[in-house]
C-alpha cells in the first residue's frame, strides 16, 4: 500500500486517530506513508499489541503469490 502524507489527509484523519497530526509532527523520523503512521501511532497509543499481531499474522512481510 502505498500513500504519500500530506496535509490534506490529516483533516479527516483526526477524526479517527485523534491526535495523530500532533504526534506526526513531533515526530523526529517521519514515515513515507500513512500507513506507517497509523502502524506507529497505534503502537505507539498502545492499541496495537505486537504480540496479538504475531500470534494472529504470523511473520510480518510479503505475502507470496
Amino acid at each position: 500500500m502505498q500513500g504519500l502524507i500530506t496535509e490534506h489527509h490529516f483533516d479527516s484523519a483526526e477524526k479517527w486517530f485523534p491526535g495523530i497530526r500532533r504526534f506526526y509532527l513531533a515526530m523526529s523520523r517521519k514515515p513515507l506513508t500513512f500507513l506507517e503512521l497509523v502502524w506507529e501511532y497505534e503502537r505507539q497509543m498502545g492499541r496495537c499489541s505486537i504480540s496479538a499481531v504475531d500470534r494472529s499474522c504470523g511473520t510480518i512481510g510479503r505475502q507470496g503469490r
